[in-house]
């Protein structure tokens, strides 16, 4: 809970109100529904499951910074799907998605999709960053290094994946899940929303979640110390 409440801390020093606190999404989480009607329960809820996820995950990586990811990928897509990306493979499906994978919860909308949790099955890295790498030099140059940077990412996780798919015993990572939390302090909102211009990723377990939520995830967010 030591998280939630910091990260509840972070949005008081900013003055915003989600109507519904990261500690009272995070118990809702943990006791099974997410049904407060608060105009940004989402994003509460949002960023409850990501103090879930984080110590069931991988270190962290930062991806990039963007003043509105939802805005930039969208565009980005409407590109790549021009330039004959398959449409399984666009990014705005991965890192800004409706919905969690299976086993999770159902969350309510994040309003700007800040914070929010989007997902990609690491068995579709290497097809996606083979096609975005073969439309790079098509791409307008404003937007080109954030994909190569992306483009670089997928390939460096696949050869974690595949490495550990072969040689670690232990190995269960299928799944590479993006963050953009809640905005950190010293950045200020004038509104309710919170926003967080760093895109983060992380490689996790298998995407059958309902266990795994039940019990080590229920656990992990309960300890006091965690990934905050």
């Amino acid at each position: 809970m030591a998280c939630a409440t910091s990260s509840q801390d972070v949005l008081v020093r900013q003055d915003i109100d989600w109507g519904l606190s990261v500690p009272e999404a995070l118990d809702h989480l943990l006791t099974g529904h997410t049904d407060s009607d608060a105009e940004y329960a989402g994003n509460a809820y949002h960023a409850a499951m990501q103090i879930i996820i984080d110590p069931n995950a991988s270190d962290p990586g930062h991806l990039g910074t963007y003043s509105k990811p939802a805005t930039f990928f969208s565009h980005v897509e409407e590109v790549m799907q021009n330039l004959g990306v398959p449409a399984e493979l666009l990014p705005y499906e991965f890192i800004c998605p409706t919905s969690l994978p299976a086993g999770f919860p159902y969350l309510p909308h994040s309003v700007d999709v800040y914070p929010a949790i989007g997902y990609m099955p690491l068995e579709k890295a290497k097809p996606a960053g083979d096609a975005y790498r073969a439309v790079l030099d098509q791409l307008d140059p404003s937007t080109r290094y954030d994909i190569q940077e992306l483009v670089n990412m997928l390939e460096d996780e696949h050869e974690h994946w595949v490495y550990g798919t072969e040689k670690l015993d232990w190995y269960t990572q299928n799944t590479l899940f993006f963050a953009s939390p809640e905005r950190p302090a010293g950045m200020r909102s004038p509104g309710p929303r919170a926003a967080d211009p760093g895109l983060r990723y992380a490689a996790s377990r298998s995407p059958e979640y309902e266990r795994w939520f039940m019990s080590t995830g229920t656990d992990t967010a309960k300890q006091p110390h965690g990934v905050c």
